[in-house]
């Protein structure tokens, strides 16, 4: 659309609907974009333009301008950038000032939101995570886990009546978790990796919640007790996960029924 006909068009509407205001929540505009719009400083996209000509009772036909989608001068405005900066040989230069920028920005971003907002920075996070992640196997409760370790114990949690949380968002006095499965007081970490540094990974983890107050249990596979010495004191198999929950003080020591 032609800037000076797109002005014109937009002074008949505020003037119908009364005040900017007034045809923003009309036609569903934000104010700020019926502001560039109005001035004709952006080109107003097709669709919002059918708005705008709903709200007057006008047809596209009404006018003798083609109107032409913004996206369309935006990608030749990119071309012609690209070009431009290749024939001068700047677009390496450019390029990495854009990325330098950019992971600037990122930095800055996760240090604000882990200061001021932890639980939702660390909850955003882990949900980025778990698109990308394995989850297929559904358990009886409901929900996919990512293993069948994992499956096994939800599923043993469920017929025994215990309420549980499955990666539930838990803080501590220096991180935050996400542990397998909480049980009120009781944590279970299930894990199929091979190797000893997962074994010291877990460790840090466990004296963490541990000093949190939490009593952190472990299982694992019986083929890879030799990776997990570390932790050895943590881990129990799936039959004394039977008699743990089982036990008559679990319900006061944990606070699970």
């Amino acid at each position: 659309m032609e800037t000076k006909a797109q002005i014109e068009l937009f002074k008949e509407a505020i003037k119908k609907a009364g005040s900017e205001r007034k045809l923003g929540k009309a036609i569903r505009i934000p104010n700020s974009s019926l502001y560039y719009y109005k001035t004709g400083s952006h080109r107003i996209p097709y669709n919002r333009f059918q708005s705008l000509l709903s709200f007057l009772n006008r047809q596209e036909s009404d006018f003798k301008f083609k109107l032409v989608d913004p996206k369309t001068f935006r990608i030749k405005g990119g071309k012609a950038t690209y070009q431009k900066y290749l024939v001068e040989n700047r677009f390496n230069e450019i390029h990495k000032k854009m990325r330098a920028a950019s992971s600037k920005r990122m930095k800055e971003w996760h240090a604000k939101m882990k200061e001021e907002e932890p639980e939702k920075y660390y909850k955003l996070q882990y949900n980025r995570f778990k698109k990308i992640a394995d989850y297929k196997l559904e358990t009886r409760k409901g929900h996919f886990v990512r293993n069948k370790l994992e499956l096994q114990v939800a599923d043993f949690l469920f017929e025994q009546g215990i309420d549980y949380e499955y990666e539930p968002y838990v803080k501590c006095a220096t991180a935050s978790y996400f542990p397998d499965f909480k049980c009120g007081n009781l944590i279970i970490e299930c894990t199929m990796w091979k190797g000893i540094h997962k074994a010291y990974v877990l460790l840090k983890k466990i004296k963490n919640l541990e000093e949190a107050g939490y009593t952190v249990k472990v299982i694992i596979p019986n083929t890879l007790t030799s990776f997990y010495k570390p932790i050895e004191k943590n881990i129990i198999s799936t039959s004394e996960l039977v008699n743990l929950v089982n036990a008559p003080v679990a319900q006061t020591e944990f606070g699970f029924n």
